[in-house]
């Protein structure tokens, strides 16, 4: 508490109150980048019970889809138009991640919703990233098909995507070694730019 209340101090021109929502999240996100407070930020878009939806999945999550991106936009829309410390635009040096961890069924259940699944997806959008793609897909049995790591590319030499290999992916991205941060997966350098 002590260090929150001092870093309040130090930058009291900061929105700290957030309001709760996402734009104030991302206000707070972009303002704590800008001034050099952090390399990272974790913002929510909604309660997770909003996005569990085993029943009308449709009608449920496409005001929460359309709300999410429009916030998504906002906060690329100010990357783009603050500068971090050396001068340069925040979206030249951050990379947004969406994701969640709870994966849904590809396919509607009886009460036209969708039930929890092992697989996931993310989106990365920032530089570095060779964007304008998807990688991986479900085979028929929706089951996850297997990706060469250095293409991106589907192969069925290749592994299966976990979230060791986003995490390993983030940890080359910023600079660093994957094999020291996570050591169970190599990074999909085939999205790297």
């Amino acid at each position: 508490m002590d260090r929150a209340l001092a870093l309040v101090a130090e930058a009291p021109e900061l929105p700290w109150d957030t309001g709760g929502t996402f734009a104030g999240q991302a206000a707070l996100a972009v303002a704590a980048l800008g001034h050099g407070l952090c390399r990272s930020c974790s913002l929510t878009y909604a309660d997770e019970r909003q996005w569990d939806s085993h029943y009308l999945n449709n009608e449920r999550q496409q005001p929460l889809f359309e709300g999410l991106f429009a916030g998504l936009s906002a906060l690329m829309d100010q990357l783009d138009t603050t500068l971090d410390p050396a001068g340069a635009p925040l979206s030249q040096s951050t990379v947004v991640v969406v994701l969640s961890e709870m994966g849904r069924t590809p396919l509607l259940n009886a009460s036209k919703g969708k039930d929890h699944w092992p697989y996931t997806s993310a989106m990365l959008v920032g530089p570095g990233i060779t964007g304008g793609r998807v990688v991986g897909a479900l085979d028929r049995g929706s089951a996850g098909e297997h990706v060469d790591l250095s293409s991106g590319e589907l192969d069925p030499g290749g592994e299966e995507l976990t979230g060791a290999h986003l995490g390993a992916t983030l940890v080359a991205l910023s600079g660093g070694d994957p094999a020291e941060s996570v050591p169970d997966a190599p990074a999909l350098v085939g999205v790297l730019a």
